[in-house]
């Protein structure tokens, strides 16, 4: 089996284990991007890069600063500390030098150095710009569309690999959702506010506005994956000779014996079998998303009903809670809450409360006196119509619509807090069917009762 440590340095990540391995990780950015964006040269003398270091090291503050054995050199010149840091990324791996053209001895970062440092560029990068997945599915589909068998070696690879990243992606958008769920359901010192702030500004830009809608909408797989599909299976059940040929070919064999014709041929089966049962999937992915969407929204609302009305009998909660759970499917809660054969739990289950038949009961024998007024009020409190529930707010959408197609966000009076909860459910229950419009959210924000949300137009959902 093929290992990291095979290809790269015992060292280099040595780097990250020491206690400035901030500092090491900014400095190996700021050199990084001295060769990919500054100079954009391969290599540069190593006095010039000295320089740079020590004028950035000047301009910033580090809280940890040590050399390559771990001494603290916080007091030294930052020409010194820039020295300190060059000796000890080339004793790592992550730059090297050469002099074999002159006197002068120029510096350049290793490849492994520019592959680890680009991958974690743009994992941290990709919090603030998520990736638009329109861009996988049409070059996909346009790689294969206009494939020319000559050139098979190189289009099947781009191929593969765009679709390894594209599906990696989405089981990372699956797993962001599933944390924003654990995070309302785990802590416990949540506010109302803690859990407005979640949903209106977290997960919104990360997830929502940036990523989901568009996967929805414009980034649907639906419109690429009939196509991608049906040039795969062509090439795998009907053209295979041809691509094994070319293989063959660009690999410099230009007579295969029959077992190197059978390798290549093992090899192009497999990733295009891999390929072909990624895409024929891929609905059944999103559809798992949207499920796991549609569940932060439903956790998120019910997380504020309970805070917001922590008057009701708790216990009566998860007595409810528990009896509902017989009528789900077992593994849409799995992750949360283990139950031992949910299917049982009802009037009759031996999970039911138990009583202790042996306690005294007492017994009222006066009814107390209570005014008729205060007896009203409760039966209306009981029976009122929820004014929050799904009907109520898209009743709500229509009134502000009237004749209209479409309403702005700035456009809703927002007088109390009532109202200012309707936008928030207003914005939730638009991933739910069966409501009349749906959202058109913009790149501005705008401050509401406080907060800053995402403007959006509130649009009538077309029958």
């Amino acid at each position: 089996m093929n290992n990291l440590f095979d290809v790269i340095s015992n060292r280099m990540f040595s780097v990250f284990q020491s206690k400035d391995r901030r500092a090491n990780y900014e400095l190996l950015s700021f050199i990084y991007n001295v060769f990919t964006q500054d100079e954009r040269t391969q290599s540069i003398e190593k006095s010039l890069l000295a320089e740079k270091l020590t004028e950035y090291i000047r301009q910033h503050n580090f809280v940890e600063f040590d050399d390559d054995d771990g001494v603290d050199i916080q007091s030294k010149s930052a020409k010194e500390k820039a020295n300190f840091k060059l000796r000890q990324f080339k004793k790592c791996a992550w730059i090297e030098e050469d002099n074999s053209e002159g006197f002068d001895v120029v510096v350049s970062m290793t490849d492994n150095a520019i592959v680890l440092m680009e991958t974690f560029t743009n994992l941290i990068s990709k919090k603030d710009r998520p990736l638009e997945y329109t861009g996988y599915f049409y070059i996909i589909r346009e790689a294969l569309h206009n494939f020319d068998y000559s050139k098979s070696k190189a289009i099947i690879e781009q191929v593969v690999k765009n679709t390894t990243e594209l599906f990696n992606s989405l089981q990372g958008l699956h797993s962001k959702i599933k944390s924003y769920i654990s995070k309302l359901l785990v802590r416990k010192d949540l506010t109302p506010q803690d859990v407005l702030d979640l949903l209106l500004n977290k997960y919104q830009d990360q997830v929502i506005l940036k990523v989901f809608n568009n996967l929805k909408g414009r980034d649907n797989p639906s419109k690429y994956t009939s196509d991608i599909l049906s040039k795969l299976r062509e090439c795998r059940y009907e053209r295979m000779r041809e691509i094994v040929e070319n293989y063959a070919i660009t690999a410099g064999l230009k007579d295969p014996t029959n077992e190197q014709y059978a390798e290549i041929e093992a090899e192009l089966t497999k990733d295009l079998d891999l390929v072909i049962a990624r895409f024929e999937s891929v609905d059944e992915l999103v559809a798992l998303i949207d499920r796991k969407n549609s569940r932060f929204h439903r956790s998120a609302l019910s997380t504020i009903n309970f805070l917001m009305n922590n008057r009701n009998d708790i216990n009566g909660k998860i007595d409810k809670a528990l009896r509902a759970l017989k009528d789900a499917e077992q593994d849409d809660f799995g992750d949360i809450i283990s139950v031992r054969s949910i299917k049982n739990l009802d009037d009759k289950s031996p999970y039911s409360r138990a009583f202790n038949k042996k306690r005294m009961t007492s017994v009222v024998s006066k009814i107390p006196e209570i005014a008729i007024d205060e007896v009203d009020s409760q039966f209306d409190s009981m029976f009122e119509e929820d004014s929050f529930s799904k009907d109520k707010i898209n009743e709500y959408v229509l009134e502000l619509l009237g004749n209209r197609d479409f309403v702005e966000l700035r456009d809703i009076p927002i007088i109390d807090e009532d109202s200012f909860f309707k936008v928030i459910l207003m914005e939730i229950y638009a991933e739910y069917e069966g409501v009349s419009y749906i959202l058109n959210y913009h790149n501005e924000k705008e401050t509401l009762y406080g907060y800053q949300m995402q403007t959006f137009s509130i649009i009538r959902r077309e029958v």
